[in-house]
This record gives structure tokens, C-alpha cells and sequence, in this order.
């Protein structure tokens, strides 16, 4: 209830508010008397430097399992390399449509010599098409013009990480290997069963100190941990928490250390 006003100070003191995110707790909502169930609270982040950047998360197992297929690089899965959704037609991304030769026999993929013409927006290919080679063009399935994900240069150093497949239609699609970045970026929703307080607070205080209620409303301690995580704390920092409560901050410093050897505090 204090969120509007918790966010003004924040204004106040930083200028803005970089993020806001809502943290389902209890699944099946805190009854109220005459209102509405209370499922959720909020997580506000700022920043003193416009520089500071939103740290991204781990995948979770159901992401990894995407990434199914492996090679000296690691891990990937095959993803068109034609755009979908918004900003897909080459009119969107003019420097984005161009073609890729590709080599049936050899298979072997290569981009031709070009020139952008920034009065057409396209590019004037300067390189003939070889004996055996095909000329691939994002081509959406409605026969207009898209663009590839990726872009020239990009896509010039990851030639060897793509593959062609023919189509029903003698249509070829072309395939990138994509793989695991950093992470992922951090929802404005989360909704993830760790999140529970119920779960992953309550229930760990009664497991630390019997049966009985210690403190009332302690938060998850993955809800703590990924806070901390989107902050970008690094491994020799100091964590300040304004009201202790269960120590819920404390016991989230003391994991991420355990995880990887850091030496963070907490105030």
C-alpha cells in the first residue's frame, strides 16, 4: 500500500524509478477482509548513475532445455535466421535484406561484396553468384521482402554456424545456432514458484526454528537472491538493508557467497 508513496522518495532522491517489478508471494492470495486478495508486492529499483545497467538472470532448467543439441562451443538449438514478428520487412530494416550464397554441394555459406545505396536503401551486390551456389533472401511466406536477426557483420563471422533447409515449396530457410547468452532479461512479472514467501520463507524460518512464528511476513529468499542479482552486486560489495526483519538480506548474502566463493557483507 506504501508503493506510490516509496516511489516518490525514490523520484525524489535518485530522479527516477529504472524499474518496477511485481513478485507473486502467495499463489493463492492473503484473504482481506471487504478487498481484493493479496498475491503480490512490489520490488523498485533506481540508480545514481544513468550508466548502471539491469544485470540479467540465470535460465532456469525449462530454458536451458531449449539448448538440446551440442558442439565444441557448447551448447545451441537451430533458429530460423529470417526475423519474425515486429520490424520484419526489409522496409523496417533496409541494411538487414541482402542475400547469402550458399553452396549445396560444399555447404558452405558466404555473403557477396556489396555497397549500401542510402538514397535506395538497399544494397547493389557487386559479386556474381558461382557454379553451384543458390541465393538465399529473407523471403517472408507471403512472398514480400523481410530481413534476416542477424546483421552483416554479425553474421559475417558466424558463417560456419549456419545451416539450409529445403522446403515443401523448393523454398531454402536458412538456420543460425543460436546459443546461451549471460542470461535473460528480467521480466517486470515474476511469477516463478520460488518466489512463494509461503514456500520459501515461512516455511524455511519454521524449518531454522521449529514450529512456532518467529517473524511475521518473512520474504522468499530467491525473491532476495535475484533482487540482489539484477543490481549487479559484485563479489566484494556490501549490501545495506534499512530494516533487518528475519535477516532474510543476510542469509541471501551468505548463498551468493557459498555459490561462488565472494566475500559480499551485509549491513
Amino acid at each position: 500500500v506504501e508503493h506510490n508513496n516509496l516511489g516518490q522518495l525514490l523520484k525524489n532522491l535518485f530522479g527516477e524509478i529504472t524499474g518496477t517489478i511485481a513478485i507473486r508471494i502467495k499463489p493463492s492470495g492473503r484473504p482481506i477482509p471487504s478487498g481484493f486478495a493479496l498475491s503480490h508486492e512490489y520490488a523498485l529499483f533506481t540508480r545514481t548513475r544513468k550508466e548502471t545497467t539491469v544485470e540479467r538472470l540465470e535460465r532456469d532448467a525449462k530454458q536451458l532445455a531449449r539448448y538440446k543439441e551440442e558442439d565444441e562451443k557448447g551448447k545451441f538449438f537451430w533458429e530460423m535466421l529470417r526475423k519474425a514478428g515486429s520490424n520484419s520487412r526489409q522496409i523496417d530494416r533496409p541494411t538487414m535484406y541482402f542475400p547469402i550464397y550458399y553452396n549445396e554441394v560444399k555447404n558452405s555459406f558466404r555473403i557477396p561484396k556489396m555497397d549500401f545505396d542510402k538514397n535506395k536503401q538497399r544494397y547493389i551486390i557487386k559479386e556474381d553468384i558461382e557454379l553451384g551456389e543458390i541465393s538465399i533472401y529473407p523471403t517472408r511466406d507471403d512472398g514480400s521482402e523481410g530481413c534476416w536477426y542477424l546483421g552483416l557483420k554479425r553474421l559475417e563471422q558466424r558463417l560456419t554456424d549456419l545451416k539450409a533447409e529445403v522446403q515443401s515449396n523448393e523454398a531454402y530457410y536458412v538456420y543460425y545456432k543460436r546459443r546461451p547468452n549471460k542470461g535473460v532479461q528480467p521480466l517486470t512479472t515474476w511469477i516463478d514458484s520460488k518466489y512463494s514467501a509461503t514456500e520459501h520463507g515461512t516455511a524455511l524460518l519454521k524449518k531454522l526454528f521449529g514450529e512456532r512464528e518467529v517473524f511475521s511476513y518473512p520474504k522468499s529468499i530467491h525473491a532476495v537472491v535475484d533482487c540482489l542479482k539484477v543490481t549487479g552486486i559484485e563479489d566484494d560489495a556490501i549490501a545495506i538493508d534499512y530494516f533487518a526483519g528475519s535477516g532474510t538480506t543476510g542469509h541471501a548474502i551468505i548463498n551468493m557467497n557459498n555459490e561462488d566463493d565472494g566475500s559480499r557483507k551485509y549491513i
